[in-house]
């Protein structure tokens, strides 16, 4: 519902992020677009395949492209030919558990202070792919266009430090988004 209503509140093209192949996975075979096109990504995906991604998205005027968080349509690829209108971020994309991760955990939380193991080792990573994401959208000055972060978490004063602090970032319900992105476009 929440990625049907942001396309209806504007038409364009959107970048949906997950923090898993599966989750998108999940997500894709419960969808059902209105009135717009929707692609995405496949787990090891070739070159040739990113390059019919870009330019499906080229053709499309009003389409969502799900990929996942940290892959290679979420950082490091530019738009120009197909400007972004929104980026969706599902979750934080927290890592998986790891041996060195939890080292890390019992380091800070130690040294630190309780609870900087988990912002250090976990909380950080991920929110970096949150920013790189929202970057594909935001590329200059004059860029303007809608970043929905989907997830209780982000309203945390925690994570919130993490984002960048010019974000103006507002908890909005389902049932307000409408007249919210309205107010915005």
């Amino acid at each position: 519902s929440l990625v049907n209503q942001v396309v209806a509140a504007a038409p364009g093209r959107y970048l949906l992020g997950f923090a898993s192949y599966a989750y998108l996975h999940t997500f894709s075979e419960q969808h059902k677009p209105l009135n717009y096109s929707y692609v995405a990504q496949a787990r090891n995906e070739g070159a040739s395949t990113f390059d019919q991604h870009r330019q499906y998205l080229e053709q499309e005027s009003s389409v969502v492209f799900g990929v996942v968080m940290g892959g290679s349509f979420s950082e490091s690829v530019e738009f120009i030919n197909a400007p972004l209108s929104g980026i969706i971020v599902v979750g934080l994309g927290l890592p998986p558990p790891s041996l060195q991760r939890d080292l890390t955990v019992q380091y800070f939380d130690q040294t630190v202070a309780k609870g900087w193991g988990q912002m250090v080792a976990y909380h950080q990573p991920a929110l970096t792919k949150v920013v790189q994401m929202a970057g594909r959208l935001l590329r200059s000055e004059q860029d303007r266009g809608v970043i929905c972060l989907v997830d209780e978490r982000f309203a945390q004063a925690q994570i919130q430090s993490f984002l960048p602090s010019h974000w103006r970032s507002q908890k909005i319900g389902l049932n307000q988004l409408k007249s919210a992105l309205q107010a915005f476009w």
